[in-house]
């Protein structure tokens, strides 16, 4: 019996209901294995104790952190716009530029053409090649541009569920030929932090473009739902002015601001990411799966099985949890699975236990 996995991963409750308790691993969603810094726990306890950050709105707290963003970003503040997670940054952009057709490249997170369908707005669809690895192809890209005269593009770097990472060189060439065509640009950024001197955060200085990033996948904070991100000054006061009030809540600001001034975290990670994924990806091949290249804490993989049910066999006999990777559109026939990047020992587990599934047949 198939069963309906997390749309966005890392719901193991979910698992647990169906298959029952056990020594679950969770390779759905990509957050950081190694935990929040210790800087941000040490935040939440000492707010959690403070009983002004419960009774007090946080607006305080809310200017601290867009500050903190701003130094750390190198931008005026007025130019950083939160909220509760990428996904309600998308909302927002859609809402203020108002599209009537949006070009994404596809495969591509579900959440950009639910935020499109739900304003009706049209998605138009930018097919990438997986035989090139799902790189975004520039050429293609401003052909569309051209051809389809889209009001808004949305590009994501690195890509998501593939990790693919188009050089900086290419994402400005795209930027300029939006912009010059009066197209809106929503650069998702979600994972740049592992590969940062990639980030096209220069680009966001005129026109309406809004380069979106999240804090709590690279610092392992899903649960307080704290993203932001960075437009011209003017785009900036759009985008909040259709943000709710108060966008995330004292305990999370400060977390967040914690977490961003700890730089060796932040170095560990990468490395330590780096490292292990490079090892996944070998031990993956090995298996007898097409793995693509990635830059950031995931991979992914074509099976020669059933994605659906290779992720229930795994689910049921193994106690992990993958991401099949169906929800994304473009990838719906089934052959695709995402896994993050844990540590060696949980990813050798996760191997063993791919190669059993494997050879047991699908």
């Amino acid at each position: 019996m198939n069963v309906a996995l997390p749309e966005h991963g890392g719901d193991v409750a979910r698992m647990i209901e169906r298959y029952g308790a056990g020594d679950w691993l969770d390779f759905s969603a990509n957050i950081a294995p190694s935990g929040p810094p210790l800087a941000a726990l040490d935040t939440l306890r000492r707010g959690a104790a403070d009983i002004t950050s419960i009774v007090r709105y946080p607006t305080a707290h809310d200017r601290a952190l867009g500050e903190a963003l701003a130094a750390a970003n190198g931008v005026d503040a007025e130019r950083v716009v939160i909220a509760n997670g990428a996904s309600a940054l998308i909302e927002a952009f859609v809402r203020t530029v108002a599209p009537q057709r949006a070009l994404v490249p596809q495969p591509a997170f579900s959440e950009y053409a639910r935020a499109l369908a739900a304003a009706g707005a049209t998605t138009v669809a930018l097919a990438l090649d997986p035989d090139d690895g799902f790189r975004l192809d520039v050429a293609r890209t401003i052909a569309a541009l051209d051809r389809e005269r889209p009001d808004a593009v949305i590009v994501t770097n690195p890509h998501n569920p593939s990790g693919a990472c188009a050089p900086l060189e290419a994402i400005g060439a795209i930027v300029a030929a939006a912009v010059a065509r009066g197209v809106a640009v929503l650069l998702d950024e979600a994972f740049i932090d592992y590969v940062p001197e990639q980030t096209a955060l220069a680009l966001a200085t005129h026109g309406n473009v809004f380069v979106l990033r999240s804090l709590t996948k690279f610092y392992a904070m899903p649960g307080l739902r704290v993203g932001y991100g960075i437009a011209p000054a003017p785009f900036a006061r759009e985008l909040n002015a259709r943000i709710p009030s108060w966008p995330v809540t004292s305990l999370a600001a400060d977390a967040a601001r914690a977490a961003l001034g700890d730089q060796a975290y932040a170095r560990t990670t990468r490395l330590v990411n780096a490292t292990e994924r490079a090892a996944l990806a070998t031990a993956l091949r090995d298996t007898g799966v097409h793995v693509y290249e990635s830059a950031a804490n995931f991979v992914l993989f074509a099976t020669p099985a059933p994605a659906p049910w290779l992720a229930e066999r795994l689910a049921a006999e193994h106690r992990i949890v993958v991401r099949d990777c169906r929800s994304f559109a473009g990838l719906e026939d089934g052959r695709y699975v995402r896994v993050a990047v844990r540590t060696r020992d949980e990813n050798e587990r996760l191997v063993a236990a791919l190669r059993c599934v494997l050879a047991s047949g699908g």
